[in-house]
């Protein structure tokens, strides 16, 4: 599929823009997909929007586009299957790899083994080309960099999973991950989600664990904000300083907490799904600020419905979600943070001619002012309506 979009960036000026660089090129591409029949074989090149990989420690809900950017770059997304054996790999950007990774699963019976990779091997690398950038100029003018810290992440992850009991009615499982982010001259931290049990029965699902975190390492590194956090600045005086990832937590840093889902099909075609994590303990939490921080909650909330419900609508959702508060900027709380999102979206089934309309609104807080906290100006609200049409 192709796209074609006529948007506006930091000039204000409405056009086609990136029609001579390859981040441009690549935006006009929607997708291009190709799966087997039986469905042991994907490829998929295109956007990449709430991609979990593995148990989801490491990669959770992940989204490849930066907000601040005007073109949606196009990723990779492979995965092959036998009966036993299952592989997952992803690249975020095909322009550069610079981060992506492979999970690889083996299921003989009840038992499920898994072990992955991820990285991003450059979290300095900044927007470009120049027209890409959407709402406003990023700082250019570096001249602080916390040159003391890598500028890469590498990660692994192994995990383990038991059905215990399989029926018709009733099923329950118990699931145990362990992540360790790694550098040159040893670790980094380690997320470990011991024991998670998950409990399915008459469309209902629970799930329920515990988690630390510690280090320069969070459940889910790769969510659906790490490419606007990835690379950010805030000015000071005639300095701008990088913070990324690796330049934000400390090095000591010690989360506990415990995690909470429910699920539900209340109605054929619909799903209500909520999830809670409270943090019970946070120590050293930031590497230049050492005053003790409360420990942060998340919650997320949606409400989907299918063809099942309305034969028209193939997806649609309403949801408000917040992912890591209190991290994203500093001292952020519930809501009111650079992990908070809240919208809706719905995909139709080809109406006529062939043609299918796909509509999205979005609400979100990002740092416009560069001041490394949420001010006046900084949320953004995002509409989106297009046409779709298949070829075949």
């Amino acid at each position: 599929g192709l796209r074609l979009s006529l948007a506006s960036n930091y000039t204000g000026s409405f056009g086609i823009y990136g029609v001579s660089s390859i981040n441009g090129f690549l935006d006009k591409i929607d997708h291009l997909t190709w799966e087997t029949s039986n469905g042991r074989f994907l490829f998929n090149a295109g956007a990449q929007n709430d991609l979990t990989i593995g148990t989801g420690n490491v990669v959770s809900g992940f989204s490849n586009a930066d907000p601040y950017g005007l073109f949606q770059p196009l990723g990779l997304i492979g995965a092959l299957s036998t009966s036993e054996f299952a592989m997952q790999v992803f690249i975020a950007d095909l322009s550069r790899f610079s981060i992506g990774g492979v999970h690889l699963s083996y299921a003989p019976t009840v038992y499920q083994f898994g072990a992955g990779y991820f990285f991003d091997v450059d979290q300095y690398q900044k927007i470009s080309p120049m027209e890409n950038n959407r709402f406003t100029l990023r700082p250019d003018s570096v001249t602080t960099l916390h040159t003391s810290t890598s500028l890469s992440a590498h990660i692994y992850e192994v995990d383990f999973s038991w059905d215990a009991v399989l029926s018709e009615e009733f099923q329950a499982s118990l699931q145990m991950d362990f992540a360790q982010k790694i550098k040159s001259s040893g670790t980094d931290g380690f997320v470990l989600n011991i024991p998670r049990v998950i409990l399915d029965w008459n469309q209902i699902r629970i799930m329920m664990g515990l988690i630390t975190e510690s280090g320069r390492l969070i459940a889910g590194q790769f969510n659906s904000f790490y490419m606007a956090n990835r690379w950010r600045t805030f000015g000071s005086s005639d300095i701008d300083t990088v913070v990324t990832p690796n330049t934000l937590l400390s090095e000591k840093r010690l989360c506990q907490g415990f995690n909470l889902a429910f699920a539900v099909n209340p109605v054929k075609g619909t799903a209500l799904e909520i999830s809670l994590r409270q943090n019970l303990r946070e120590k050293h939490t930031f590497s230049l600020d050492t005053t003790t921080m409360r420990p942060g909650t998340d919650l997320s909330l949606s409400l989907s419905i299918n063809d099942s419900l309305i034969k028209s609508i193939r997806f649609g959702e309403l949801y408000a979600r917040q992912e890591h508060s209190g991290l994203y900027p500093p001292r952020s709380s519930l809501f009111l943070s650079w992990g908070f999102s809240a919208g809706a979206a719905v995909a139709t089934h080809p109406l006529y001619f062939g043609v299918s309309l796909d509509a999205s609104v979005l609400f979100r807080f990002l740092d416009m002012n560069f001041d490394n906290k949420v001010s006046s100006g900084d949320g953004i609200p995002a509409f989106a309506i297009g046409l779709r049409r298949g070829l075949n």
